[in-house]
């Protein structure tokens, strides 16, 4: 692999790392609200609904940044005759 396509996979991994590092901290935020929750549920609503928004848009973000790129990488073609 070239120096290039190193450096694109090593920013792809390091975004999907930090997308799920933001998956799973909105996940434990959302976890711990609602362990506050079930002690009493009328106090921590509103705490409950903002970790739940949280936890959405982490998830939807993931998504968004998870799967590979699927686009085809130009080739130069050589003319002929040339080396």
């Amino acid at each position: 692999m070239s120096r290039r396509s190193d450096r694109a996979a090593a920013r792809r991994a390091a975004r999907i790392r930090r997308a799920e590092l933001r998956l799973f901290a909105a996940a434990r935020r959302f976890s711990v609200a609602l362990d506050g929750c079930a002690v009493e549920p009328v106090e921590h609503g509103g705490e409950v609904m903002r970790a739940l928004a949280e936890l959405d848009a982490a998830a939807l973000r993931f998504a968004d940044v998870s799967p590979a790129r699927k686009r085809r990488r130009r080739r130069r073609v050589r003319a002929r005759g040339q080396s």
